[in-house]
């Protein structure tokens, strides 16, 4: 919802310079981007717009007759808009030219990239910090439960439960911040092995029937009798759909289903499916899906599912808690692999994440 203290800001262009941008901008809070003005169908900036839900706005002077606009940003310096943009500026309204555009780019670019080295060397000191504290008020929290120091009776061993749980909630978050400022400070380094895939999942996928089973749902798994082996870190493939199929339970009501699929996914006359243990010709892929019936998301919210603390509902994200880091980090995993990462959704029908990793 677009607030009166909000800055509404309508651009004019379409280059990459603009998408960088528009980028920058529309990370910032109560900053709106109304629209991308700009008649060129395939231009990078309406394909942004497209991407993130922007209203496209072709006709200027509509728009800004109809709009609230604050700052119009003319990243084109076109001669077709010159006449509209004086009538705007004499109304009121500031207009930023191409070159101010391009001088804002490269102020915010440098801003942006030292702002995110502060914030990823404070994510790491904090969470290291934390660990300590924490691992003492479980021990603590066990010993109790455990009834070396007592007997706690029925009502302080339920307050000690709930207790406990919230400290393993608020450890698997410091781990995920950390994993965060590792990758982001490019500390992770990957033990690629030869991997079986089908046992790698299998191994995973083991807890979670149970999981499903406790919270109501069906768990399927399909995976190919015949996968050819990848190129992976084993723990950091299973932290990957771990996470994916976390977000599945989280979001899939009681009586629905879960499904985890493995195919092989050759290029056009690549080899076939492997049999198990023989590398294949490096010419194709697995592709690991977890497809489930959940509340699903809204299209124009895809775009932002992986990004960091992406979370789409603070309401609903609260009542069911997480920390919006799980969906980026497996993407930095995923493509520090050399493979993709999807999401397929349509609101109220369930939800299918899919990635890809490239064979031996």
């Amino acid at each position: 919802m677009v607030k009166d203290t909000d800055l509404n800001i309508l651009v004019i262009g379409g280059d990459k310079k603009t998408v960088a941008l528009l980028e920058a901008l529309n990370g910032l809070q109560g900053v709106v981007l109304s629209g991308v003005c700009d008649l060129r169908k395939s231009s990078p900036a309406m394909r942004f717009a497209r991407e993130h839900s922007l209203d496209t706005c072709p006709e200027l002077k509509r728009c800004l007759s109809e709009k609230k606009i604050d700052i119009v940003m003319d990243a084109a310096g076109s001669a077709k808009y010159r006449k509209v943009l004086n009538g705007a500026l004499k109304g009121g309204i500031k207009v930023v030219s191409a070159q101010a555009a391009e001088i804002l780019i490269y102020l915010l670019s440098r801003n942006a990239a030292e702002v995110e080295r502060m914030k990823s060397e404070f994510l790491s000191v904090t969470s290291h910090e934390l660990r300590t504290p924490l691992a003492a008020v479980k021990e603590s929290i066990l010993l109790l439960l455990d009834e070396i120091v007592g007997n706690p009776t029925p009502d302080q061993s339920r307050i000690l439960k709930i207790a406990r749980r919230n400290v393993d909630r608020l450890t698997a978050l410091i781990d995920d911040l950390l994993d965060l400022s590792r990758i982001e400070g490019g500390k992770i380094r990957l033990g690629v092995v030869s991997c079986d895939i089908k046992d790698l999942l299998e191994t995973t996928l083991r807890p979670f029937s149970i999981v499903a089973k406790e919270s109501c749902l069906e768990f399927e798994q399909k995976l190919d009798d015949k996968l050819p082996y990848v190129k992976c870190d084993p723990a950091r493939i299973a932290q990957v759909v771990r996470y994916l199929l976390d977000n599945s339970v989280k979001f899939t009501p009681k009586g629905g289903k879960i499904t985890v699929s493995c195919r092989a996914a050759f290029k056009k006359g690549g080899a076939k499916a492997n049999r198990p243990g023989r590398p294949g010709t490096g010419d194709g892929a697995v592709e690991i899906s977890v497809k489930d019936t959940g509340i699903g998301i809204d299209k124009k919210d895809i775009s932002r599912l992986f990004t960091r603390f992406g979370q789409l509902d603070a309401s609903l994200t609260r009542e069911r808690g997480g920390s919006g880091l799980g969906l980026a980090i497996s993407r930095e995993l995923v493509e520090m692999h050399g493979g993709k990462i999807s999401a397929k959704s349509n609101l109220g029908k369930g939800s299918t994440f899919s990635f890809t990793l490239p064979v031996l």
